[in-house]
């Protein structure tokens, strides 16, 4: 269990320093969204802790990087993106809750008309498949 922890760890440091080489050679990346999350939750297989973050596209529209703004928190997060077609009037994740325990699923952004569909880490499917309740949806909408 240890050496899996470590090994993640060890893994996302390096994709988050590769991110910052990539990230300073591309300029200033602009924040997609800025959100109050009232509550700790699961991304990119990272529990981060309740508190504010800011979202950025890093390298490519299919990674979101998840930033608390204390710099005290990060995640990369893959998605599938789309356009959403319909003009959005906020910025607003989208979370499956499992219990107590809340799973990023979706990213919204007004700014571009893009929805982004994250890719269910292993714990939650693991839930999923072992409740037979499905989760219950929670939504927070960002600051402007």
């Amino acid at each position: 269990m240890k050496t899996r922890i470590l090994i993640a760890m060890a893994a996302l440091i390096a994709a988050m320093l590769c991110s910052t080489v990539a990230l300073q050679a591309q300029g200033p990346t602009p924040i997609m969204a800025k959100v109050d999350l009232p509550f700790a939750f699961v991304a990119g297989g990272m529990t981060m802790p309740a508190g504010r973050y800011n979202l950025f596209h890093i390298v490519n529209p299919n990674v979101i990087l998840i930033r608390s703004s204390d710099l005290k928190a990060a995640a990369m997060v893959h998605v599938n993106w789309s356009l959403t077609g319909a003009k959005a009037s906020a910025n607003k994740m989208v979370f499956h809750r499992y219990g107590e325990k809340y799973f990023l699923a979706e990213v919204w952004t007004a700014r571009d008309n893009e929805r982004h569909d994250c890719l269910q880490s292993s714990a939650e499917r693991e839930l999923a498949t072992s409740r037979a309740k499905p989760p219950v949806v929670a939504t927070v909408y960002s600051r402007p």
